[in-house]
């Protein structure tokens, strides 16, 4: 039996390629032509088919697209539009006053607060946020908040006596002070509501009353006072929760 050359390639069993390897074909030298493998090949090289080009989208287009949604879903923080109402928050000073007033320090309410919300997971650390351009004492300045979780953008401010006229307090002229907590309080919820960087809650001096006890004592607890306001920081993190800040 005597060997001799193909003169020609059989038609390949496989799926023959579409319109690109045909006008592929068309270019080729004649001779390139009759070899059906050659010109398949040509045509897999010039037209190479890609997830993204056989679904003419771009994979690049997709990722922005969906980084655009991403930021179009997520929601604006809640503006807090209410005090949360624990105690007259009322009192006087001066030679009118029958008991010296109850007032709850600074220091005190700073520990009833992150007591309470670090039962509810939430920490204040030492990070400061500002809120600007809040009037104090009728001048625009930023207001710089009692504190600041940046992992849930919650912050706080404290209405005390110690603040009470930079908060906006009215200043009496004459020897008696009256001090309306909750009124202050109100007010600056009504200024920091336009602020969507934070949810601010507003909380006040209680002016919860101090038993006789307690008045001659170096370092008097309010007792009433501390509960009055650990209510309000209990009502206001169930508000957080309600409006999805906080996880229920």
């Amino acid at each position: 039996m005597k060997r001799r050359p193909l003169s020609d390639y059989p038609e390949p069993r496989y799926p023959q390629r579409g319109a690109e390897g045909d006008s592929v074909r068309e270019l080729l030298p004649e001779r390139w032509r009759r070899k059906t493998v050659v010109a398949a090949a040509a045509a897999l090289f010039f037209f190479p088919v890609t997830p993204a080009c056989a679904s003419g989208t771009s994979t690049v287009a997709d990722s922005n697209a969906s980084s655009a949604d991403k930021k179009k879903k997520q929601p604006a923080l809640p503006s807090l539009a209410q005090v949360f109402e624990h105690g007259e928050g009322r009192g006087a000073f001066g030679c009118v006053a029958v008991a010296p007033p109850a007032f709850l320090s600074e220091h005190d309410a700073r520990q009833v607060i992150l007591e309470e919300f670090a039962k509810a997971g939430v920490k204040f650390g030492d990070e400061k946020h500002a809120v600007p351009g809040l009037a104090q004492q009728g001048k625009p300045t930023d207001l710089v908040l009692d504190g600041y979780d940046p992992v849930h953008k919650i912050g706080f401010e404290y209405v005390s006596d110690e603040k009470y006229f930079a908060l906006g307090g009215v200043q009496s002229g004459s020897t008696v002070q009256d001090y309306d907590f909750k009124s202050v309080a109100q007010s600056l919820v009504k200024r920091t509501a336009g602020d969507h960087t934070a949810v601010i809650g507003v909380l006040y001096d209680p002016m919860g009353s101090m038993p006789r006890s307690e008045w001659s004592k170096p370092t008097p607890r309010n007792k009433d006072g501390e509960d009055q306001l650990r209510a309000q920081v209990r009502d206001f993190i169930a508000w957080l929760k309600a409006q999805g800040v906080l996880e229920p």
